[in-house]
């Protein structure tokens, strides 16, 4: 759980940093996170949150099933819908607080979603560097 936890959240301080690395795929952790904090809502959206969750627990049913036919170990088959879960959540998890903490990650966003008039706008300011040797006031 911590291990995947912190990689969400390094994860968007490097998108923050490097807007390039961000992939799409990076975005599923967090929006099941966001789902599943829906599903507990009642009404329409969490209805439909908690057949989202329903597929994604096919989805994970699936994975243990596989597993459980390429390895013939069904009581080692059987954790993998929880593994996965654990990973998945803590991923989302740990982006979401990195985002909250450092700062989300607009330029990465912008250019996962194909708004690449944004990115440069958006893009962190390089931090500055003191090095006093390359002043050209120093008369070094």
């Amino acid at each position: 759980w911590r291990q995947y936890r912190e990689y969400g959240r390094f994860r968007a301080r490097t998108a923050r940093r490097h807007p390039i690395s961000m992939r799409r795929s990076h975005l599923i952790a967090p929006a099941l996170v966001a789902n599943v904090a829906l599903a507990a809502t009642p009404g329409h959206a969490g209805g439909i949150a908690r057949r989202m969750c329903g597929l994604y627990a096919a989805v994970l049913a699936t994975a243990a099933v596989r597993a459980g036919r390429r390895s013939h170990a069904w009581s080692d088959a059987a954790l993998v819908p929880a593994v996965l879960a654990a990973m998945h959540i803590a991923h989302g998890i740990g982006l979401l607080d990195g985002a909250a903490s450092d700062g989300v990650p607009w330029a990465a966003l912008a250019r996962v979603f194909g708004q690449e008039g944004l990115t440069a706008l958006l893009e962190p300011q390089p931090d500055a560097v003191f090095a006093p040797s390359l002043d050209a006031a120093s008369g070094s």
